[in-house]
């Protein structure tokens, strides 16, 4: 790739110019590769100018791909050689294959609309990368070519306009050529977990029973889990509560300024309460309905399930009732559940709207990253989840058992329990959460 000769400058704003190669000169539909950078900034203007040559020269090399008559996929990238010969064999390609698993897990409704977005992407780039080719084909050397070349991908690829309309091959060096940021290697795990969903749906459904390129493919990596995110700190909770959302707002669109405005009716104000008091997961909040609230023996709770068409669960052990903390009902959980009642409301959040997307939690989540930093309480190891952390070590301090203190968060049980019973009664659960406290946090000017 050719370095400073290609920019120039007209006026103020840098421009990038190239002239044709010799060889494809005379069939070429331009003299030369002219465009304007758009930038009056020389350092921008070089790492756009690494970018746009690689574009450029992708362009030329198809230019002589055409003149030759060779098929796309004989293209030297700067990856390796996609071409693959296709060998005699009568079994299946694997684009067939997959859309195969995908009208099986239509039919079966076991995916929802993100599950269904998420294997689509992570098995596309599989197939971009290592290329279509009979199930029977696919070899251990495929695996790490994609592992390889994801552990070359920026951190969050898909929001960087700049590499539009580069090839999936090309996007590394581009990526480089700018100095972005990789990719981590959890990221590269969640792409090679994914496209390995698809192998493991072919060994039983195929009698070819082809071996999983990516088994062992995943980077080892050792996380403490409670390093992973930090918990609020009581003096960070006693921050958010007193914050607008919670005392008084200028209006629903004004959150960030004090007023008169009340948000009690509102998912911004019950979420952050509702999660430090019961450990829920966001989406878990997000989804429910006003009739998830539910009352037995006397107990009122929240029925965790996903038995709608727009709810879904992280793993099967997350379906679970969990009682509404004494808390809640002094901070006015009755009211407000009455309120909805009343109201015919159907959506346990009004407020709260689904994303284009079909995702219940996306605005939430988008919400509380910037109520967190306007509030001055965001860092780099806490988010909303962080809520979850506080519920724990809130169990811990409380005297809660492990094992009750799991079967209220939704985490899988461990050794004999997990194979017997159906686990802890509501009663149980709910003289657990009786004993739940956060020590020095002051909620009661919300009372």
């Amino acid at each position: 790739m050719a370095g400073q000769t290609r920019l120039f400058r007209r006026g103020a704003t840098y421009y990038h110019r190239a002239k044709i190669p010799v060889d494809i000169k005379g069939t070429y539909p331009k003299t030369e590769e002219t465009f304007s950078l758009m930038t009056k900034d020389y350092d921008k203007a070089l790492r756009l100018l690494r970018i746009a040559a690689v574009k450029v020269d992708e362009k030329f090399e198809a230019h002589r791909r055409m003149l030759k008559g060779e098929p796309a996929l004989k293209t030297k990238n700067i990856i390796g050689d996609t071409t693959v010969a296709k060998p005699e064999t009568r079994s299946p390609l694997l684009s067939k294959v997959r859309d195969e698993w995908f009208k099986m897990k239509a039919i079966e409704g076991g995916w929802t609309k993100r599950t269904t977005d998420q294997n689509q992407a992570w098995t596309d780039r599989f197939i971009t990368i290592v290329g279509d080719r009979p199930i029977d084909q696919y070899t251990k050397a495929d695996g790490r070519k994609f592992r390889d070349v994801m552990s070359k991908f920026p951190k969050n690829v898909d929001k960087f306009k700049e590499l539009k309309g580069f090839s999936v091959q090309n996007i590394p060096q581009a990526a480089e050529s700018m100095g972005l940021e990789l990719m981590s290697r959890a990221n590269v795990n969640k792409y090679i977990i994914g496209a390995s969903a698809l192998w493991k749906w072919i060994s039983r459904n195929y009698d070819e029973e082809p071996s999983n390129p990516l088994d062992g493919m995943a980077y080892k990596i050792k996380v403490n889990p409670k390093k992973d995110r930090d918990p609020f700190t009581t003096e960070e909770l006693n921050i958010i509560f007193k914050a607008p959302t919670f005392t008084g707002c200028r209006s629903y669109k004004g959150w960030r300024n004090p007023g008169t405005y009340s948000l009690r009716d509102s998912y911004r104000y019950w979420i952050p309460l509702i999660g430090l008091f019961t450990g829920m997961r966001l989406g878990e909040m997000c989804q429910l309905y006003t009739e998830d609230v539910r009352e037995k023996q006397g107990i009122t709770f929240f029925d965790i399930h996903a038995n709608r068409e727009d709810m879904s669960l992280k793993t099967a052990h997350s379906e679970r009732q969990i009682p509404v903390h004494a808390e809640l009902f002094r901070l006015g959980f009755k009211m407000y559940v009455k309120r909805l009642r009343a109201e015919g409301q159907e959506r346990f959040f009004p407020d709260l709207k689904m994303s284009s997307e079909g995702y219940w939690s996306k605005n939430a989540s988008a919400h509380f990253q910037r109520f967190f930093k306007v509030v001055g309480v965001k860092h780099g190891k806490n988010c909303f989840h962080s809520f979850r952390h506080c519920f724990e070590d809130a169990c811990r301090a409380s005297g809660v058992p492990k094992e009750v203190m799991d079967a209220i968060q939704g985490h899988r049980e461990r050794g004999m329990a997990a194979r017997y019973g159906s686990g802890y009664e509501l009663g149980v659960l709910n003289e657990a959460m009786k004993r739940i406290q956060y020590g020095a946090l002051n909620l009661k000017h919300l009372y």
